[in-house]
């Protein structure tokens, strides 16, 4: 994987289109991230096999869920699913929000990815499905998307993949990104 990292970086980049750079106004942009939250979530949650609704994640979202008091909300695993992604959703924004201030990706990245996946898969845990010691480490078994030819890389091969950029952070350019660390003026 390393070898491979080091040896297509330069190509890809070469085919990247000048990054823009960072946006100028923070607040802005993650303001954009909000407005198309349900959009997203909807795509993401369906492509992993959840049968979720536009209504649905945006019950959750607004806080109108209740597992102490509504059975569909303590056992259904499209709206534990749903609730995992909005919890996880607002740590990953916070991180971006890191980001966009100024502190290297690929550190902030390695720091909060633990979190994103336990916070993702929290509301499930918490309802008994699955056990916490399933959530150890990465992913133990094979995923698919949906109706797509792509078949994303093995459990083990993700364990490869994961560590690379992180072991690489220290000066690491992310690519199309010109200089993560400055701001256009303007």
């Amino acid at each position: 994987m390393q070898l491979m990292w080091t040896r297509m970086r330069e190509p890809i980049l070469r085919a990247f289109p000048p990054s823009p750079g960072l946006p100028i106004n923070i607040e802005t942009y993650l303001k954009n991230v909000d407005d198309i939250y349900v959009t997203d979530a909807y795509h993401s949650l369906s492509i992993e096999g959840y049968r979720v609704s536009t209504e649905l994640i945006e019950r959750v979202r607004s806080g109108n869920w209740n597992p102490d008091q509504n059975e569909e909300d303590r056992h259904n695993r499209n709206v534990l699913a749903a609730r995992g992604y909005w919890q996880a959703f607002r740590s990953v924004k916070a991180s971006v929000r890191r980001i966009l201030s100024g502190k290297n990706p690929g550190t902030v990245v390695e720091d909060d990815y633990s979190r994103w996946y336990a916070q993702f898969f929290e509301p499930g845990v918490v309802a008994g499905i699955p056990q916490p010691a399933e959530l150890a480490g990465l992913r133990s078994g094979q995923v698919y998307i949906r109706r797509s030819m792509h078949v994303p890389p093995n459990r083990d091969a993700v364990r490869e993949i994961r560590t690379v950029p992180h072991e690489r952070h220290d000066g690491f350019r992310w690519p199309a990104m010109d200089d993560h660390s400055s701001r256009p003026k303007g």
